[in-house]
């Protein structure tokens, strides 16, 4: 996953250099005469990799979010390589952080409100690609906690036990507090939260798993090992699936139908050179059929570059209904590298549901929409949304100034009704 990262982002090792540079000299510099120059500028470095490893920018064409994930199930926050990988990131924050200033409770709060921060920033900035999520807080702390925990012991068995005093404790808990009170007004106030109300589990059927090893073996090839099924219940609009993952990639498939859901062949770097739309859409047709031949009848396709300046192209199917052009809520994409080798596709299972007769024109849904928000409309289309368990028609308007992302606005098409933007 790692070298997948850092070969779709080229930019983010520099980056991170050149943000580790000026941390890095501006904590020698204020170490000075101080605290231990070594462990500040480490600290100063370790702070550069959370940031860039954040905050950097993956994926230029993303909206923001605006949605928090979150989750009772704890433990599953450490049972990827993911979860770890937050572990790691904030072990050194916490070491170096107390080495350097001999305060842990003021340090392990300013981890805590640096996770939180951070993940409310990943909803809210454009572009960046990342989402929030409750689980990633969880292993930024532990994280922090097992750094705080072993610079306390390393000083213990060296000088004497570091024992935090009454004015540490207020200083570092009432900017705590106030900083939680500030990102709860704005989580509330701007932010959807979503909950996952049902964890992740291991178990599954023989059936199950031998559905999981034939759809590996006829994706990945016949050497392909499965490394582990999980079973993730129904929620909201997503049936269950079962996630599989393999020595060489992973998927999910909807269950019980054991249709696809979306999956990574292998993880490659994003290709600079080569191939064709031609040679993108004949791939990704033929995958289509095999795997996807209810969602690709009657679709139409289009090819598109996932980036300007690589090769690897998205093959978008989308279905519309012929009297008035509304999307219809199936969707599937399909994303090819030169050479015809599909390595990712994510869709949207749905069969094309009954929607009522559109009654509130393009010319009135814009009228909406320019009451609700100020400035020019980006794009107006039809398309197919539930809302309260019901499929209904609706006007999907961006509206907003020239040069910035718009604002969407979703306005049912029989009652002309404003709906919050779908997530």
């Amino acid at each position: 996953m790692l070298r997948a990262i850092l070969g779709a982002n080229p930019d983010l090792v520099p980056a991170f250099f050149v943000l580790a540079a000026l941390f890095g000299i501006a904590a020698w510099r204020l170490s000075r005469g101080r605290t231990p120059t070594w462990t500040t500028v480490l600290f100063g470095v370790s702070l550069a990799a959370e940031l860039t490893a954040t905050l950097y920018p993956t994926g230029k064409h993303a909206a923001a979010s605006y949605v928090c994930f979150y989750s009772y199930d704890f433990a599953a926050a450490f049972g990827d390589q993911q979860g770890l990988m937050n572990v790691a990131m904030y072990v050194p924050l916490g070491l170096f952080g107390v080495l350097a200033l001999r305060k842990p409770l003021a340090v392990l709060a300013g981890c805590l409100m640096l996770s939180a921060t951070t993940e409310t920033l990943q909803a809210l900035i454009p572009h960046i690609g990342r989402a929030c999520d409750s689980q990633d807080f969880v292993t930024n702390s532990a994280g922090a906690i097992a750094g705080v925990g072993a610079a306390c012991l390393w000083i213990s068995t060296r000088q004497r036990f570091l024992i935090p005093t009454r004015r540490e404790a207020v200083w570092a808990v009432a900017p705590l507090a106030a900083g939680a009170v500030a990102l709860a007004i704005v989580q509330r106030g701007v932010i959807q939260p979503q909950w996952e109300d049902t964890p992740l589990t291991d178990s599954h059927s023989s059936t199950q798993e031998a559905l999981a090893n034939r759809d590996a073996e006829a994706l990945l090839g016949a050497h392909t090992k499965v490394v582990r099924v999980q079973d993730q219940a129904a929620l909201a609009q997503v049936p269950e699936l079962l996630l599989v993952t393999t020595d060489t990639g992973s998927f999910s498939i909807e269950w019980p139908s054991g249709q696809l859901n979306q999956g990574t062949l292998g993880f490659q770097p994003l290709p600079s050179t080569g191939g064709s739309d031609k040679e993108a859409r004949a791939a990704a047709d033929a995958f289509a059929r095999r795997w996807f031949p209810r969602d690709a009848a009657g679709a139409t396709s289009k090819v598109f570059r996932i980036d300007p300046t690589k090769a690897r192209r998205i093959v978008e199917y989308r279905r519309y209904r012929a009297s008035d052009g509304l999307l219809e809520p199936m969707r599937l994409d399909i994303e090819v590298d030169p050479g015809g080798h599909v390595v990712q596709f994510t869709s949207r299972n749905v069969p094309d549901p009954a929607v009522p007769a559109v009654k509130i024109s393009r010319t009135q849904a814009l009228a909406v929409a320019a009451k609700q928000n100020p400035g020019s409309v980006q794009t107006a289309f039809l398309l197919a949304q539930q809302e309260d368990g019901r499929w209904r028609p609706c006007w999907a308007v961006t509206v907003g100034a020239a040069g910035s992302p718009g604002t969407p606005v979703v306005i049912d098409a029989v009652t002309g009704q404003v709906f919050p933007p779908s997530t």
